[in-house]
């Protein structure tokens, strides 16, 4: 016979495997991918037509961010895990442009989020040696187009 003990500690352990088994499985079928329609330049407008100081930090903005540099797995990872997960920001990053060797990224959520998300990319570094820099930012009003964050990889 079991003690209690042992019992409880299997229910533990058997709880926490079912928590982390759940958070690798794949995203639902509706939401694998951004919407088709969208368009970056719809998003946010220009920074001289934008006032970010007028919002409280409570209030839903977006923020459309060009980034070049070691934009492979795992910096693209730690991108989505600190914006979707960390942070609870919707939004997307495209995949890589193979001529320029940038990606472009759209967030949006509450104003304190975007702007430490901003902070955070422009730290320029994730893991030992992956290095990108934010070469463009502006900040827009939210569209609300995302119920997610995305990442937008093209098949090879």
């Amino acid at each position: 016979m079991l003690r209690p003990m042992a019992i409880r500690l299997a229910v533990v352990i058997a709880a926490t495997l079912a928590v982390a088994a759940s958070s690798f499985a794949a995203p639902p079928a509706h939401r694998a991918v951004a919407p088709a329609f969208f368009s970056p330049t719809f998003l946010c407008s220009s920074p001289d037509e934008f006032d970010l100081s007028e919002y409280d930090p409570a209030d839903f903005v977006s923020l459309r961010m060009v980034v070049g540099g070691d934009l492979g797995g795992y910096s693209r990872s730690c991108i989505r895990n600190e914006a979707g997960r960390f942070r609870g920001l919707d939004g997307n990053m495209s995949d890589t442009d193979a001529e320029t060797g940038t990606a472009e990224i759209n967030v949006e959520g509450k104003k304190v989020k975007v702007e430490g998300f901003k902070r955070w990319m422009e730290r320029g570094d994730v893991g030992l040696n992956q290095r990108f820099a934010v070469t463009e930012a502006a900040y827009g009003p939210a569209t609300g187009l995302f119920d997610g964050f995305y990442m937008n990889v093209t098949p090879e």
